[in-house]
């Protein structure tokens, strides 16, 4: 049988393909998966899980580098994407059959290692649970190990508003009505 990676004569076709397997894989995890109507969002898709709700741009990739893949966060225009305009990209790794579902970054590319444990993006391999997770969290910046309970979900959700451009806020406990000298107030605090 040929593979029908190889049957796309244009990115576009083969985009159309990944969405289309996006979404029977989404289905699959438990996901509702709706798309928006046309193509001047910077998302893809809208993902719901219990009533949550995040915006997704899928890509995919078959660009070794290395020992590995590199995708580009970009739009088709080759123009990087604005920060927060979109909660996670999902990359399917062509020939790999691997995903890979990551908050977004300021970096316009990630570098990815499927089935390498120590890599340093190997927590967002098939990590569809960020997807569904039951209880909103908030950004947490990518390049900052995840903690026992803790999730990664975008600020908007908790009606809080967004972060501050380029800057990722994390959960915390603390007090009501209590503020410390790093700004924490609501259990949150703003790095970066």
């Amino acid at each position: 049988m040929r593979n029908p990676i190889l049957n796309f004569k244009t990115p576009k076709q083969r985009g159309e393909w990944v969405e289309m397997r996006f979404m029977a894989r989404a289905a699959e995890e438990g996901l509702h998966v709706s798309k928006p109507w046309g193509e001047s969002t910077a998302y893809d898709f809208i993902v719901e899980h219990h009533s949550r709700c995040l915006r997704v741009q899928v890509k995919s990739t078959m660009m070794r580098r290395d020992n590995g893949y590199i995708c580009h966060l970009v739009g088709s225009n080759r123009i990087p994407y604005i920060q927060g305009a979109f909660d996670f990209a999902v990359v399917y790794i062509l020939f790999c059959d691997a995903w890979f579902i990551a908050p977004q970054r300021e970096q316009n590319a990630i570098f990815l290692r499927p089935g390498i444990r120590k890599s340093k993006n190997h927590r967002y391999e098939e990590a569809w649970h960020l997807l569904r997770s039951e209880t909103p969290s908030t950004l947490t910046d990518p390049d900052t190990p995840l903690t026992d309970g803790e999730a990664v979900a975008p600020l908007s959700r908790q009606g809080i508003g967004p972060a501050p451009q380029g800057r990722y806020v994390k959960a915390r406990t603390v007090a009501p009505g209590k503020e410390n000298s790093r700004g924490q107030r609501q259990g949150l605090f703003v790095s970066g």
